[in-house]
């Protein structure tokens, strides 16, 4: 990292968490006022307890210009980075949020884009999570809208916890990214009765290989005791210890990889956030930031902790990596889903729209018309390509209540087969014409018969703005919203439809990824998601 990143890293200021899971190592603090929750010099503590000498060999960095090896230190000054959302492009950031009887629950963090192994365990920690803290308030995890401010949001942007006697929050900072590596520190918050009870911190790392680890795995074990035992020292240099004292000896091997797990690496070595006083379970009422140098932790690291640090001294740009626009993993129980569906299509607006829809990493779902299929080839294979999903809209768009049972089957499957000659893959949805089905409608086509919670009317050409607020303001959790990519208004609300609804703390996802990919039986009629 170069000065010009240096000047522009911000503070560490504390997020404190609870955690539900294996991914954020920690145990739960005594009960501690926000205002304990600080950076740098806590008050000095005497302790009085002989540190035994901590072996250093050589590394790779070398000495200062006074001929002295780089010594470790507590940092007063802003020493842990925070990329901003543009320093780090092409994250995916997520949104979790409860508002309970008597609490409110609110998670952030990112994700690489499409299915990875780090999404994965960050969704899966989150998930965890949340889910354990709202079952210790005794209610069931039901995701909501209106309850963080701003939304979505960009990725691990700077947020406040919620607000409330009783909350929870989990926040994300990228804090490593260069090349494909990545650091993302996560925090999580609970308060009980206007005061902090527990918090957990940790930075999980992606290494340049695909690799996945936390701050303590960047250590050998057999040197946390090691690594602990420089903490110590730089906390006697900074004279916030007096000489001897052995302020971790107490620590579990539990609690040692707690602290560590809070490591984030820099160009000059590793920044550890201790927290303190120090509990043997590796908690804290305030946290003390430590810089430790890489000449000093260099032959502590294991292979991933180094390739972590020479991907941060690379200072490369980021790359989150590459997936279809709507190729991200979305579980409609933890987060509040809403589907964006087009009927009619496709026209010589769904490029257009599908371009919207790109910038946006935003997911629709397209009911095209077979008659129209054969015309527009390379726009149907692109929105299949793209990740969005496809339904069946019929090939003429006839009421198909009025026909016989003939034409009903052959409206669908003219259509079915026009698709699968594109994409190679027919639909498993159809949207019948104005919505129109019954039950001999259903029995006959062995598909999902998918209509609408929300109709937007937009063929009527209402104006953008309202047809942007109407949409965004009708949504509800499980929503699918009607609209046609024919209408040149449509298309153009497309942006602020899409912004408002995450304004709003919803995620976009396909119909069938409402339903976790498991669409219900054929014949079922739906107009919800979950």
């Amino acid at each position: 990292m170069g000065w010009a990143r240096r000047r522009r890293v911000s503070g560490v200021g504390f997020v404190a968490v609870l955690a539900a899971a294996s991914l954020l190592a920690g145990c739960a603090p005594a009960a501690v006022d926000d205002a304990l929750w600080s950076v740098g010099r806590p008050p000095r503590i005497g302790v009085g307890v002989p540190v035994e000498p901590q072996p250093v060999e050589p590394w790779f960095d070398g000495e200062d210009r006074l001929g002295r090896s780089p010594q470790p230190r507590v940092a007063t000054g802003r020493a842990i980075p925070q990329f901003d959302p543009e320093e780090a492009p092409g994250l995916v950031s997520r949104l979790a949020a409860m508002a309970g009887a008597d609490f409110t629950a609110v998670a952030r963090w990112a994700t690489p884009p499409g299915r990875t192994g780090f999404g994965d365990r960050l969704d899966g920690f989150v998930a965890g999570a949340v889910r354990e803290y709202a079952s210790s308030r005794g209610a069931g995890w039901t995701p909501g809208v209106d309850i963080a401010p701003g939304g979505v949001g960009p990725a691990c942007a700077r947020t406040g916890p919620p607000s409330g006697a009783h909350a929870f929050s989990i926040g994300c900072t990228v804090v490593a990214a260069s090349g494909p590596m990545l650091g993302e520190r996560i925090v999580v918050l609970r308060r009980e009765a206007g005061v902090t009870v527990s918090a957990t911190r940790a930075v999980q790392y992606r290494a340049p290989d695909g690799a996945l680890g936390d701050g303590a795995d960047l250590y050998r074990p057999e040197t946390h005791r090691q690594v602990l035992g420089q903490l110590a020292r730089a906390l006697v240099l900074g004279n916030l210890l007096p000489p001897g004292a052995a302020p971790f000896r107490d620590v579990t091997a539990e609690g040692a990889r707690a602290i560590l797990a809070d490591s984030t690496v820099v160009a000059e070595g590793v920044v550890i956030a201790v927290p303190w006083p120090v509990r043997a379970d590796g908690s804290g009422e305030y946290t003390v930031t430590v810089v430790l140098p890489a000449r000093t932790v260099g032959p502590w690291l294991t292979g991933f902790g180094r390739s972590i640090l020479d991907a941060v001294r690379a200072a490369e740009p980021f790359d989150a990596g590459d997936a279809p626009t709507a190729a991200d993993p979305v579980d409609c129980t933890l987060v509040a889903c809403v589907s964006i569906t087009y009927d009619d299509g496709p026209t010589g607006l769904t490029d257009t729209l599908l371009d919207t829809l790109a910038d946006r990493r935003a997911p629709a779902t397209f009911f095209l018309q077979g008659g129209y299929v054969g015309n527009r080839p390379d726009t149907v294979r692109r929105t299949a390509a793209e990740g969005h999903e496809l339904g069946n809209h019929t090939w003429g768009h006839p009421d198909l209540t009025k026909l016989p049972d003939d034409q009903v089957r052959a409206e669908i499957d003219r259509t079915q087969a026009a698709i699968a000659a594109v994409t190679g893959q027919a639909p498993a949805m159809v949207r019948p014409p104005y919505g129109a089905s019954d039950e001999r409608v259903r029995s006959l086509v062995p598909l999902v018969w998918v209509v609408w919670s929300v109709d937007t009317n937009d063929w009527r050409d209402p104006g953008v703005e309202s047809l942007t607020a109407y949409a965004v303001g009708a949504a509800g959790r499980g929503g699918i919203i009607l609209m046609h990519d024919t209408h040149a208004q449509t298309v153009e609300a497309a942006a602020g439809i899409v912004d408002g609804l995450r304004a709003r703390g919803f995620t976009l996802a396909t119909v069938g990824s409402q339903f976790g990919g498991v669409l219900p039986p054929p014949g079922t009629l739906v107009s919800h998601g979950q």
